[in-house]
């Protein structure tokens, strides 16, 4: 029905939130994966899709399979690596699903093994035979951030040097802007406009930034006669570049004081101002896009979705908004949560929050506890504490994937 719809943009938030977890910077072991003779700088740029390529490959090289893993979609359809990978990130689950013969039924071996450990999601025997890379992909990435670990196994320590883990903390200086170019590289590579590795590297011509609008308006805005497909010297760049503010523009985003330039000169932080802005019209547009009883989902469906929940559960607060200010003690969306899963919620650990301090302890608890629920987080405390209406926007959608 109606609510299905949502779950289906939630869905693709979520996906853009999980890939975004798989990391160097969350999950060290991960360097155990990089090559003898590969540069630090590029494992660490690898995309989640690639960190996953190698995550699988090393456990089907543990199972002493002898073909390697090298796409999402025909590699995976007779579930073979499936079920090898299962057994060996978690023992308990067996490999006799390999003797059978039809794929159908070994595929649904297989997710039946998986749900031994808690993660059959997001993958059905359908999409497993139909060769559904997204679907792939997600169900990869959850097991993946259920059993990260490489190179230690149950028992040993971790191989990978501390020379690299020094290397890495001196890369990962300025974290908080990496962090966000990496959450918005991932949202970008799901456009299938080209993989994108380096963002303060490839915006100078301006193409890159045409290419997302014309995505995030389902190719009404951008007039490629316009554009300068092969940009040779600094003027024809700073013309698309310039077209891409404009657009910008004409879509409000905020671009005070930003030119073409800017971007030719390749500034990272007015890359990143302008793409968060497209990020969250796409996402923000496509829930406005649907159909919510005959009409177009409005925030207010969202709203009246929360509020009704807190209410079944006995809860007294509720909001007007994502815009109410009383969302940034994290009160409300503490007893959303609880309401989602009574009990979930320790209210010994709430504060009061009739301070700033408070405010912040909340929103950190918030996020806890939505991971502990399985949420995929795509926001940060700061986010509640500052009451960034669409990301929390975002948020409370995504908890309707939970139920």
């Amino acid at each position: 029905g109606d609510e299905e719809k949502i779950l289906l943009v939630v869905s693709e938030v979520e996906r853009v939130s999980q890939l975004n977890h798989i990391n160097v910077k969350e999950h060290r072991s991960l360097l155990s994966l990089k090559m003898d003779n590969e540069e630090l700088s590029d494992f660490v740029s690898l995309s989640p899709e690639q960190l996953l390529q190698r995550w699988m490959n090393y456990h089907l090289f543990n199972a002493g399979h002898d073909k390697p893993f090298t796409n999402f979609g025909s590699d995976l359809k007779d579930s073979s690596k499936y079920i090898l990978v299962l057994n060996q990130i978690a023992p308990q689950c067996g490999t006799d699903g390999l003797s059978e013969a039809n794929l159908e039924k070994r595929a649904l071996i297989m997710l039946n093994e998986s749900a031994k450990l808690g993660c059959r999601k997001y993958l059905t025997v359908g999409d497993v035979i139909s060769e559904n890379s997204a679907k792939n992909i997600m169900f990869i990435a959850n097991l993946f951030l259920h059993f990260p670990s490489v190179g230690d196994g149950y028992n040993s320590a971790p191989i990978y040097s501390s020379k690299s883990e020094e290397l890495l903390e001196l890369m990962e200086s300025n974290h908080e802007e990496k962090q966000e170019e990496r959450s918005i590289r991932v949202w970008a590579n799901s456009l299938n406009i080209g993989r994108i590795q380096n963002l303060s590297e490839e915006i100078d011509s301006g193409k890159l930034l045409l290419q997302v609008l014309d995505k995030v308006t389902d190719g009404k805005l951008v007039q490629w006669k316009k554009v300068n497909m092969n940009p040779v010297g600094i003027y024809k760049k700073v013309e698309n570049c310039n077209y891409a503010v404009q657009l910008g523009r004409e879509l409000q985003f905020s671009l005070v004081g930003v030119a073409g330039k800017d971007f030719v000169d390749k500034s990272l932080k007015f890359a990143l101002a302008f793409l968060s802005q497209a990020m969250q019209y796409y996402f923000l547009k496509k829930l406005q896009n649907l159909q919510f009883g005959g009409r177009e989902v409005a925030e207010a469906d969202i709203v009246k979705w929360a509020n009704h929940k807190t209410k079944q559960a006995g809860k007294e607060r509720s909001i007007k908004g994502f815009r109410d200010n009383s969302l940034r003690n994290g009160l409300f969306l503490i007893d959303v949560l609880d309401s989602i899963k009574p009990g979930s919620v320790n209210y010994n650990l709430v504060s009061r929050a009739e301070n700033e301090e408070g405010h912040m302890k909340n929103a950190k608890y918030v996020i806890s506890v939505a991971r502990k629920l399985g949420c995929q987080i795509f926001l940060n405390w700061e986010d509640i504490v500052n009451c960034q209406q669409k990301k929390i926007l975002y948020f409370v959608a995504e908890l309707i994937q939970s139920i």
